[in-house]
């Protein structure tokens, strides 16, 4: 992790943060990897003959979901990748995408940042073509890890307030992007549903500016699992989210918390009640119904992480109580 922190110094320095580029050379430098459920695979470009090999392999309507990666990661090198790709084909069929800018998440940080708009312009382009060629956009789903979560929520509400169907944000980047931030103005109304997974608050944000954010592990900033996997809290949460496919990672009352880990959160935003027995699991198999507000899940340091319900302390009930939001909060 110190590397990536001299890289990032480093790359405010280096050529690449004063290289300018035109439209199409940044459609040339990112990789839209394409799979459909029956396990045929290509990389879309902004091409006539793409577009109809596209339709080909998804007749609309079809559902679509678009994955991408945070800073220094890709397609390629990163083990949560595949994984996430083959859960989303299972969970909703249709194409599954993988959104790859390596060219410039491979840079600094701060130079990948200075490109924020230009890509965003180009899945706002994709959204567009996808909506030309017959897919609704509220069959979208979008999966951004990182700095990518930044780029779907600009994108998306750039393209139409409101109309993507769901964007799951994995510790949105934090560096950059604080109140003042463009996208965390925009993240709230960037989707019908905008649903945000903190694990950490080095690198991810601190702040809970999405419709529902969901507390993973000790408030969201600590997770037990970073011991045994060697993984940052921040690099832990595609792993989470991965894992929510298939186990259930229960949404358990804020009390349950304080005495699992011996901490108290204090809440950014309101704690909602959820009615007795209203059981709700984190990932994409969370209800889009439940109040907006701020949830809270507890993870393990073993394999998958999770702790069911019947282990997590919570008893009979699994709602939430209100709480003195000026609670000190001692899980730095």
């Amino acid at each position: 992790m110190l590397f990536k922190v001299l890289l990032a110094i480093l790359g405010v320095f280096v050529a690449s943060s004063h290289a300018t580029f035109n439209a199409s050379d940044y459609e040339n430098n990112v990789v839209f990897y394409t799979w459909n459920s029956e396990g045929a695979h290509y990389n879309f470009t902004f091409t006539e003959e793409s577009y109809t090999t596209f339709q080909q392999m998804c007749p609309p309507p079809a559902n679509w979901t678009i994955i991408s990666h945070a800073w220094q990661e890709n397609f390629q090198k990163e083990l949560w990748t595949d994984n996430v790709v083959q859960s989303f084909l299972n969970f909703r069929g249709g194409c599954v995408m993988f959104f790859d800018y390596d060219s410039y998440a491979k840079s600094g940080y701060f130079p990948m940042v200075t490109h924020t708009m230009e890509i965003a312009k180009i899945l706002i382009k994709f959204f567009e073509q996808m909506e030309t060629m017959g897919y609704d956009p509220a069959d979208a789903f979008l999966f951004g890890n990182g700095f990518s979560s930044h780029l779907f929520f600009i994108a998306a509400y750039n393209y139409s307030p409101c109309t993507i169907g769901r964007i799951d944000s994995c510790d949105a980047a934090k560096a950059k992007f604080l109140n003042d931030s463009e996208a965390v103005h925009l993240a709230p109304k960037a989707a019908k549903n905008v649903i945000c997974y903190h694990t950490s608050r080095a690198w991810g944000t601190h702040l809970r500016y999405c419709q529902k954010n969901i507390n993973f592990g000790r408030c969201g900033i600590h997770q037990p699992a970073t011991v045994p996997t060697r993984l940052t809290n921040h690099e832990l949460c595609p792993y989470f989210y991965n894992n929510t496919f298939t186990v259930n990672f229960p949404i358990v009352p804020k009390e349950v918390v304080h005495k699992h880990y011996k901490t108290k959160c204090r809440n950014s935003t309101i704690t909602p009640n959820l009615l007795p027995g209203d059981r709700q699991f984190a990932g994409p198999r969370l209800k889009t119904c439940i109040p907006n507000g701020e949830y809270y899940v507890l993870t393990e340091k073993e394999y998958p992480y999770n702790v069911p319900l019947n282990k997590s302390g919570a008893g009979e009930y699994d709602y939430y109580y209100e709480y003195d939001d000026n609670e000190e909060d001692d899980a730095e």
